[in-house]
């Protein structure tokens, strides 16, 4: 199974046991909408709904309490705002409360204010959780945690404190035209409260809070829940004190139980999660002193601590390195622009990267990899840096190794170029005399003999060429030289030379534009006579053919040249421009070749900036392309 497809089960399953989860507080919850329509069935009334409010305020509190300490810990703008909202509507409750022990028996004061402020302490927290959940849980996942806590918590009281008043003194000043209506909705003002949970829970779901693995948020969508039949409930209430009204109370307390249950699972959550990454921290901590070299300074580049390795590889004592700076171990290798470019990186706070060679106490020297990381604080200042180094003296000890290898292998080359080629130039000299009868008149024998002497001469001057054309390409230190020059032109005087020297009735077809490219001529002509060989190799007896073709591609030149031999199989064609391979082993023997051609002419292709390929289907010929730039304005080194 795929990682997405994992994903995307685990969030249908999570989706799952959300519906699960709050499918049946919503049955628990219909339910005793349903018995809520008997009025008679609970009442709870005068001093006893005065002790029920006192205790709704205590917990109120309680819950206020818990959140606020969760915000403080863990700098939570979300849990803050819930907190003091909490903490602003309990002192509306204690109101409402009070008017409720205050009036009894006053049923037209009972009938308006008791349930007005009721309301007003319903509708403060519907807008407080709308905000929570709107701004604070966005601005939790996706912006710095406030510096501030104190200041946040003086913010929000006071805004919270203006929005309470002003939604009291509405709720009793300006009475509603209607306090009850003659419908299955009793109350139209408790369903204001209603709305704005149910407001909020379709945006905890929009900012996906249900992803969340803190039991707080599970808790909050809960409460949601709950605080949406309450107001319903509460909405069909006739009378002050009927049954719909009392068990939305209920209803109210069990939210603030719930909020209380979650915030305290979230505080084991979190502490399990402090112990787990404080258990990886001091694990991580352990690997990368045995495996780094660690330092810690101040500002000024002072050292203040070093692990065991860093003592180990200087050969200086601890005591010896704290105190000191780290121009104790310069080598002299490094120039001071390389140093002051080092601290002009880091004192603007950027992390600085590089190999620096050290000299240890013993005047012996060692490589490290460095990594220089500025430590911050809160306020932005730079207050030291940590430095994580990693031995590399054995890996720069193989490079200078390798180093003199590479110098004695272009000599070698060097050494073959001239000792091979040098005895070769008469060779193919007095042979080619001797063929032409310049020094005196042959046999037919002794022609053939000498042309096989010139043709091996040859062959072994294309190898050396090769050789030394491979060796160039893995330095990258094969040189072009960029003339302008019409490739059809080009083309027609390559298919020249091999109409003279062909003896196989070959049929060459030339299809061009005239097309004025800046390239490397001698390097084009190489891989066109690469190409042109091979097809020669696997032409049919009868009716051998062999096309050359150049068009103009988006200022791109494409060269090809097309056969009609055999072809090539697909599970083949891969391989072709890897160094020695050859297609087939047999036929190499009986044609010759090392296999190094195509490699050869795909690092030529490569250094021009271009690349090659082929197109081959069996039994019906191959063709070899290469695609160059049309116009390169400057001289090219690979």
């Amino acid at each position: 199974m795929s990682l997405q497809n994992r994903t995307n089960k685990n969030k249908k399953l999570k989706n799952n046991q959300y519906i699960l989860y709050l499918l049946i507080p919503i049955i628990i919850l219909s339910c005793l909408s349903i018995l809520s329509t008997n009025s008679e069935l609970f009442v709870l009334q005068g001093l006893d709904h005065f002790y029920f409010e006192m205790f709704s305020v205590t917990f109120g509190i309680v819950v206020a309490i818990y959140s606020l300490s969760r915000g403080y810990a863990l700098k939570d703008r979300f849990s803050l705002f819930i907190g003091l909202g909490f903490f602003v509507s309990s002192i509306i409750d204690l109101l409402h409360g009070g008017f409720s022990l205050i009036h009894l028996g006053d049923t037209s004061f009972e009938e308006y204010f008791i349930p007005q402020t009721w309301v007003a302490g319903r509708i403060l927290m519907g807008i407080v959780m709308a905000i929570a959940i709107i701004k604070f849980s966005k601005a939790e996942k996706n912006t710095k945690k406030p510096k501030s806590i104190s200041k946040e918590i003086i913010y929000y009281t006071i805004f919270l404190s203006g929005l309470a008043s002003v939604v009291t003194m509405i709720s009793l000043i300006q009475p509603l035209p209607f306090l009850t209506i003659d419908s299955i909705i009793k109350r139209p003002y408790e369903i204001l409260a209603a709305s704005l949970f149910v407001f909020s829970a379709i945006f905890y779901f929009k900012q996906k809070l249900h992803h969340l693995d803190d039991p707080f948020y599970k808790g909050v969508i809960l409460v949601l829940v709950i605080d949406i039949f309450g107001s319903i409930i509460i909405s069909t209430s006739s009378i002050v004190f009927d049954t719909a009204f009392n068990v939305a109370h209920i209803l109210k307390n069990i939210t603030f139980f719930i909020f209380i249950a979650t915030l305290s699972w979230s505080s084991i959550y979190h502490h399990k999660i402090k112990e787990k990454f404080n258990q990886d921290l001091n694990e991580s901590k352990k690997a990368l002193n045995e495996a780094s070299i660690i330092a810690i300074t101040d500002a000024n580049g002072i050292i203040t601590e070093v692990n065991d390795k860093f003592v180990e590889i200087s050969k200086y004592s601890r005591e010896e390195l704290i105190g000191s700076d780290h121009n104790l171990l310069k080598s002299g290798y490094h120039s001071r622009e390389f140093y002051r470019k080092m601290w002009g990186t880091i004192t603007f706070g950027k992390i600085w990267r590089g190999e620096i060679k050290n000299k240890a106490k013993d005047g012996t020297f060692y490589w490290v990899q460095t990594n220089i990381i500025p430590n911050i604080n809160e306020q932005g200042k730079i207050v030291g840096y940590t430095t994580v180094r990693t031995d590399i003296t054995e890996q720069k000890e193989q490079q200078e190794r390798l180093a003199g290898i590479d110098v004695k292998k272009d000599e070698f080359m060097s050494m073959i170029s001239h000792e091979l080629k040098t005895p070769l130039s008469p060779i193919m000299s007095w042979s080619g005399m001797l063929y032409d009868g310049v020094l005196g008149e042959m046999t037919e024998k002794q022609k053939h003999g000498i042309m096989k002497i010139q043709e091996n001469s040859k062959d072994l001057l294309s190898l050396i060429n090769d050789i030394l054309d491979v060796h160039k390409l893995e330095l990258g230190k094969m040189n072009f030289t960029m003339t302008y020059f019409n490739i059809k032109k080009l083309l027609s005087n390559i298919i020249e030379d091999y109409k003279l020297s062909s003896s196989n009735h070959c049929t060459y077809l030339l299809e061009s534009d005239d097309i004025i490219m800046n390239s490397d001529t001698s390097r084009i002509t190489q891989i066109i006579k690469n190409f042109l060989n091979n097809a020669m190799d696997f032409l049919p007896e009868n009716d051998p053919k062999i096309t050359l073709s150049a068009r103009n591609e988006n200022n791109m030149v494409v060269i090809s040249v097309k056969d009609n031999g055999k072809g090539i199989p697909k599970e083949s064609q891969k391989n072709l421009f890897k160094k020695f391979y050859q297609v087939d082993t047999s036929a190499t023997r009986e044609h010759g070749g090392t296999g190094l051609g195509l490699s050869i002419c795909n690092g030529i292709a490569i250094g021009l900036r271009g690349k090659i390929g082929v197109h081959s289907e069996i039994n019906q010929g191959s063709e070899f392309f290469i695609k160059i730039p049309r116009n390169a304005t400057i001289e090219l080194t690979n």
